[in-house]
């Protein structure tokens, strides 16, 4: 049976409407597409960003076609058209739909309202792996998606889809069209929890090997890193799945990693409360202690702390447990005038704020790396950079630097210019005349259009 793909789902939630294209007309999806005239408008100047009037006309043909179909036969027709040549309506539809995506943010609504159902392909995974026989039965589209359809419809569409005022009535139509919008996501999901179901075993055989090799060879720097690094997969995988088996497993070894680190002059905090037999002779741990300088252990210390304590620090203060964080936080500001120049970033999530500033990939600025190193290294200072792929971690700004630039942008500076405003900005080699128009180097809208 074919499966829905984004363009299908949208082409078939068209024609779920009393009006076609009815949803293309509300606000809460005009403001996730920015399409704020209808697909079809007779405007050209008002067509969907990308569109040119000849695109109008074989996207219209297409979604007739589609309407023409026998029920049956809409969903195949959706995914390949007629005949062997795909309609060239079809092929702009999917792709300016695949395109925008991502920008659009409709996988993370997805994602979101999964996790507040508590329907999650990972939740479900966890709970299943408890059973005596766990299978991947739980995972199933029908069984889940339902329960988020009426949250998600109010999410992307607002109260606009639901006819009935105060209620959560959908036409059967609208409603399997927004399922059918969750099926890619639901699909990726699964595939990616199989995937990970399979790397337990992978994840162990690989830490194994690198410990038996810190037993069997005189242990080197290099040797405990990868040793680290292959233990710190394979706790991360079990403990993803809840087997706990591994997790002890993995726990023996996390304290062999202390008590070389230890053997070694370090000081390890959070020691793991599982006692094992020292795997690494004693002599051995000798030898790499006399070859080691101080700068060695510094940088295993780091590894260690970065992979398996991260940011935790047990000499700092508790904050008590009667502690008033809002009167702590706020006790010098008059809470009803103050101006935090966050008001409007507040209502935005990270995928509407970066498409504001012009963060049009993977919501980093233009230019910037798509991944970045573990512990900070570079090519250009380590020549060992090549060998660390499994050291390289996604690039990625949290919202709050995302939130941070446009404020700035939106409050610092205006499209006109004004006498009354902040004279300039200075710094090293930096000298902004606020008084004077600016043209950003990102398209944030004119002040008027977003207070």
């Amino acid at each position: 049976m074919p499966c829905p793909t984004p363009s299908s789902a949208l082409l078939e939630l068209y024609w779920a409407t009393p009006e076609p294209g009815e949803m293309w007309k509300w606000e809460a999806w005009k403001n996730i597409t920015g399409v704020h005239h209808g697909l079809f408008p007779d405007d050209d100047s008002l067509l969907p960003h990308g569109w040119t009037r000849a695109n109008t006309k074989v996207v219209k043909s297409f979604f007739d076609e589609y309407k023409a179909q026998p029920l049956s036969q809409r969903l195949p027709f959706s995914l390949s058209g007629k005949g062997s040549q795909p309609h060239p309506g079809k092929t702009f539809w999917t792709q300016w739909v695949n395109k925008r995506m991502s920008r659009w943010g409709i996988h993370d609504s997805i994602i979101n309202e999964l996790h507040e159902a508590e329907a999650h392909p990972m939740v479900l995974t966890i709970q299943e792996s408890s059973l005596p026989n766990p299978t991947m039965s739980s995972l199933l589209f029908d069984d889940h998606i339902p329960h988020i359809v009426i949250p998600l419809t109010k999410r992307l569409f607002g109260d606009d889809a639901f006819k009935i005022p105060d209620s959560e009535f959908l036409p059967i139509r609208f409603k399997k069209g927004v399922q059918a919008l969750c099926y890619r996501s639901w699909d990726c999901l699964r595939r990616q929890i199989k995937h990970l179901k399979d790397k337990p075993i992978e994840h162990q055989k690989a830490a194994e090997a690198a410990f038996k090799h810190l037993e069997t060879e005189k242990p080197t720097k290099i040797a405990i890193n990868k040793a680290m690094r292959a233990l710190r997969k394979w706790q991360e995988s079990a403990s993803l799945l809840g087997l706990k088996q591994n997790v002890d497993a993995a726990e023996e070894m996390l304290a062999q990693i202390q008590a070389i680190l230890e053997a070694l002059g370090a000081k390890v905090k959070n020691k793991v409360t599982i006692k094992a037999p020292q795997r690494v002779p004693a002599a051995s741990l000798a030898y790499l202690k006399n070859m080691s300088t101080p700068e060695d252990i510094e940088e295993l210390m780091a590894i260690y702390q970065d992979y398996f304590e991260g940011y935790a620090d047990d000499d700092q203060e508790l904050i008590p447990d009667n502690h008033d964080s809002n009167t702590a936080l706020m006790q010098d500001f008059d809470i009803e005038s103050a101006d935090f120049g966050m008001d409007f970033e507040a209502q935005k999530s990270s995928n509407e704020l970066a498409h504001l500033i012009g963060f049009r990939h993977d919501n980093l600025p233009p230019i910037f790396n798509k991944i970045r190193h573990r512990r900070g290294a570079d090519p250009w200072s380590d020549p060992e950079f090549s060998k660390s792929k499994n050291d390289l971690m996604k690039n990625q700004l949290y919202w709050h630097q995302i939130a941070a630039v446009c404020s700035f942008g939106r409050t610092v500076f205006k499209s006109t210019p004004d006498a009354s405003r902040t004279p300039s900005i200075r710094g090293p080699g930096v000298h902004v005349n606020a008084r004077s128009t600016l043209r950003p180097h990102f398209s944030l809208p004119k002040p008027s259009s977003i207070l």
